[in-house]
């Protein structure tokens, strides 16, 4: 099952398992694309973690595209901050191509460590002159 946990809002943890199926990676970005849909628009990050990730077809870089062409009028201007925690050289390829299809607005940086990817979302909200979130160090556990 795919994670999406809006519980430490405005800190989003999306979480993919090593393996999954189409069928659950299209119904995962419907329940982003409605969840996003209903929410009031206020500042938000997404801490996404793809390191049980080991690979991802044509078909779901595809489907990942067209969810950034959907969320972006959504999240354009309210998404802080989208960290990406992945150990596969693979997984970050198709993340490359996944950006090079369509690319959202709203910064974006992979890592290959947690902590380093929630100081970076922390230090965003700084930079945008916002109150850091107050969730607890490791809230994404």
């Amino acid at each position: 099952m795919i994670v999406f946990n809006t519980s430490h809002d405005p800190l989003h943890l999306q979480v993919f398992p090593e393996l999954f199926t189409q069928e659950t990676f299209d119904a995962h970005f419907d329940r982003i694309e409605a969840y996003f849909n209903q929410r009031r628009r206020a500042p938000l990050a997404i801490l996404t973690d793809a390191r049980g990730q080991i690979a991802s077809s044509a078909r779901q870089r595809q489907r990942a595209a067209k969810s950034f062409e959907r969320l972006t009028p959504l999240l354009g201007d309210s998404c802080v901050a989208h960290a990406m925690v992945m150990d596969s050289a693979i997984v970050r390829g198709a993340l490359t191509a996944i950006l090079w299809v369509k690319r959202p607005p709203w910064p974006i940086k992979v890592f290959g460590d947690m902590e380093d990817a929630d100081q970076w979302i922390r230090q965003r909200f700084t930079d945008e002159g916002l109150t850091p979130p107050r969730a607890s160090p490791r809230w994404w556990e």
